[in-house]
């Protein structure tokens, strides 16, 4: 079941239906780094810096950033980035997480298919390491 979510800079619903709806083509993926600037914690604190969010940069590097308790701040910010990212921001926890595990399946579905994503939400497996295996979804 598709899921269609106008985000800022979307086309509308319908113009994103007839996307969907068009003839299959196939889509081309490539591998991504994420390379995360900003830190939301618990809607409370936010870290935006130049350092990467890993041990090196925020422990060793010299890096500038800006941290601080900003309940307000951090809240608006992490709904943006949920409507960018996801398409809702509201749902409770519970029920975006399970919103977002049906995308994520979705998702997992169409890319091995070739077909376009139904939103950003993908998984992330590490599919090299024995602690983090990794399953697909039929």
């Amino acid at each position: 079941m598709p899921y269609v979510f106008a985000t800022s800079g979307s086309p509308p619903p319908t113009e994103s239906k007839a996307i969907l709806d068009a003839p299959k083509l196939k889509a081309h993926y490539k591998k991504i780094y994420v390379h995360s600037k900003l830190l939301l914690v618990d809607d409370v604190y936010t870290l935006l810096s130049f350092a990467n969010i890993n041990i090196r940069s925020i422990h060793s590097d010299s890096e500038l950033g800006i941290a601080q308790p900003n309940p307000e701040l951090t809240k608006s910010l992490r709904e943006k980035l949920w409507g960018v990212h996801a398409g809702s921001v509201e749902l409770s926890a519970l029920e975006n997480y399970k919103l977002w595990d049906d995308l994520m399946d979705e998702n997992w579905i169409a890319r091995n298919n070739g077909e376009p994503l139904l939103c950003h939400l993908q998984r992330f497996w590490d599919v090299t390491t024995p602690y983090s295996p990794a399953f697909t979804v039929d």
